[in-house]
This record gives structure tokens, C-alpha cells and sequence, in this order.
């Protein structure tokens, strides 16, 4: 049973699943779904095992439409309903005289046009004397000149300003377009 609330689409699906030996000739693994009274093999040939031992089969079907089938909790097949059924239409369907418009820009990612540099920002410096230093006991102005403290990274300093990146407008509403 395949129930999206968001969208307030149900669907009740009824499934057929399991080893199918008769004979030597018939050895196979059934999968099939019904719906609204029609029933949907799936349209891959699944083998079933077929050593004299007892095998535990498992069906997954989840709410985004993927199934896995599972022999002795190993995964054996899976997929999704669109593809290997004909139960559900296309996800997509192509429109052949759709295209796209010139001006479209294809960047996923853009920069932030309302992204404006700090006040100040290119004043920071790379490197700053160290807080942590002190003039050595020995040191000697006349001789030695004016004692200045080694430098150490800023951690102010965070490179070359570069505006933030976003989104692109084009691409969030074909996110939401897919997403609704």
C-alpha cells in the first residue's frame, strides 16, 4: 500500500509474492502487484533458489515507489515501480517541443547579490604581532634597535573577501516544482 498524505494521493495495492515451482520446469519468483483489479507482473525474471533448503523471501516496497526483493536477507533485485512495472506512469514524459529559453543560466549556484562586505574588511591584516611575546632580558635598543614581536596569523583575518554563494532562483523552483 503506497500512501502519500503530503500530496493526498492513495493508492491500495494489493501484491502477489513468491516462489513458484512446478514441475522442472517452472522455477520462478512472482512478483505481482494489482491494481484497481488488473494485475502487474513485474517485468524482470526473477529466479527462485532451488537447492532442497528453506529460503526466506522478503518484499520491500517503500513510499518513493522503489522495491528490493530479499532471498535469506540478501538483497536479490531491486528497482523502482515506474521502471519495472506498468502500473504507474512515467515520472517524467519528455515534451519534445519544449526548450529551454536563451537567456536561462544553467549555474546551480550563484553569488549572493544581497551579500555587501563588511565595513573595514580589507583593513584586517594577514598576520599581527604576537600577544603571547615579550622582549627578550638581553634585548638592547641601542644595539639591537627597536624590539618588535614576531607576527602570527590574524585569526580576524578569513582571506580575500568573496561573496557568499546561494542558490540559483531557477534551480530552487525546479527543486519545489519536483518536490511538490
Amino acid at each position: 500500500m503506497l500512501i502519500r498524505r503530503n500530496l493526498v494521493v492513495i493508492l491500495l495495492i494489493v501484491f502477489m509474492f513468491g516462489p513458484d515451482m512446478c514441475g522442472t520446469q517452472t522455477k520462478k519468483l512472482h512478483v505481482i502487484l494489482s491494481y484497481q483489479g488488473q494485475n502487474y507482473p513485474i517485468k524482470k525474471d526473477l529466479q527462485c533458489e532451488t537447492d532442497k533448503l528453506t529460503h526466506f523471501y522478503t518484499f520491500i516496497l517503500r513510499p518513493d515507489a522503489s522495491y528490493s526483493v530479499l532471498v535469506d536477507n540478501r538483497e536479490r533485485e531491486s528497482g523502482t515501480m515506474y521502471t519495472d512495472w506498468d502500473i504507474l506512469p512515467p515520472p517524467k514524459i519528455k515534451d519534445t517541443k519544449a526548450k529551454k529559453p536563451a537567456d536561462w543560466d544553467d549555474r546551480e549556484y550563484i553569488e549572493d547579490p544581497n551579500d555587501v562586505k563588511p565595513e573595514g574588511y580589507d583593513s584586517i591584516p594577514r598576520e599581527i604581532p604576537d600577544p603571547k611575546a615579550k622582549e627578550p632580558d638581553e634585548w638592547d635598543e641601542e644595539d639591537d634597535g627597536i624590539w618588535r614581536p614576531p607576527k602570527i596569523p590574524n585569526p580576524a583575518y578569513k582571506g580575500p573577501w568573496k561573496r557568499k554563494v546561494c542558490i540559483h532562483g531557477q534551480s530552487l523552483k525546479m527543486i519545489l516544482t519536483f518536490m511538490c
